[in-house]
């Protein structure tokens, strides 16, 4: 019986909370979106939620700039789309946890938004997921450029072979070139031996 009443206050919880962004219930702050076809699109939020979940957003609400006195922020589009932040927002609302999750089809996209917004808890969640990518050039210039060590690390051990449109990727970064090439002929020496 106690289960029963648990699983109904947990449909309750995600009822409530669907409702209230689909309503925009009790929300204090509206993100702007411009999709591809130039029309903003509009995500109602509680400031107070993205507040605590990201120190950029704090100090947007924060200051002095029209973002305080509108209550509104705008989001470009390579920073998040409107789909991929509400994802975002499901995570870091309260409850939010048990019903959404970071997964391999949301990982990426949730990390850059972490990585712009600084929510750190959230994007240790996204790196767990990434580190399992499959090791290629693109992967390892990612983790490359955004400082994860431990999957750089990793992925440059995995790589069997790159192509010439892979070496062209690495002019950029010919230390991430020097890594692969090192790892590759020690490969093909333990391979020899």
């Amino acid at each position: 019986h106690a289960r029963g009443a648990c699983a109904w206050s947990a449909r309750l919880i995600v009822l409530c909370r669907h409702a209230a962004m689909a309503q925009g219930f009790a929300t204090d702050a509206a993100l702007v979106f411009v999709d591809g076809d130039g029309e903003d699109q509009v995500l109602n939020v509680h400031s107070a939620v993205l507040r605590i979940a990201s120190p950029v957003l704090n100090a947007m609400f924060e200051s002095g700039m029209q973002e305080k006195q509108l209550m509104r922020i705008r989001i470009c589009p390579s920073v998040a789309s409107k789909e991929d932040f509400e994802q975002f927002y499901n995570l870091v609302l309260p409850f939010g946890a048990r019903d959404f999750k970071v997964c391999v089809d949301n990982a990426l996209s949730l990390f850059r938004i972490c990585v712009y917004f600084q929510v750190e808890h959230l994007k240790a969640e996204c790196v767990a997921i990434l580190e399992n990518f499959p090791s290629n050039v693109e992967w390892i210039l990612f983790a490359h450029k955004h400082g994860l060590k431990d999957m750089y690390s990793s992925m440059v051990r995995q790589i069997s072979s790159v192509t010439e449109a892979e070496f062209a990727q690495m002019q950029e970064a010919p230390e991430v070139a020097f890594d692969i090439v090192a790892a590759l002929f020690s490969r093909a020496a333990l391979l020899s031996s």
